[in-house]
């Protein structure tokens, strides 16, 4: 197990049920989804009764032409305010300091 680490726990499902525990699995790091369903195999955990309760389900996907225009569109706008900041602060270094700002 690299790169993830599992602890478990251990509780009674109600305090008069004194046959069924419910266990909760911490995971610590990323763990791909086939590692924690094989983990769970080897438990013979029934997936129709294992919850995922606060989690984080990630993957990687291409992009849609959507997406990467939005982008575009976003980088080329911080380009030009970033250019237009660049101008206005070279400007008023030079009205404060004169021409000898650039040396």
């Amino acid at each position: 197990m690299e790169g993830y680490e599992l602890n478990e726990r251990r509780s009674w499902l109600t305090k008069d049920n004194w046959a069924d525990m419910r266990v909760y699995m911490g995971i610590q790091g990323s763990i791909p989804l086939s590692d924690l369903v094989a983990y769970l195999a080897e438990r013979d955990v029934s997936l129709a009764n294992a919850t995922v309760n606060f989690g984080t389900v990630s993957w990687v996907e291409p992009a849609t032409g959507e997406e990467i225009e939005s982008r575009r569109a976003a980088k080329e706008k911080s380009d030009q305010r970033h250019a237009q900041w660049e101008r206005e602060t070279w400007e008023r270094l030079r009205a404060k300091y004169g021409d000898g700002a650039a040396e």
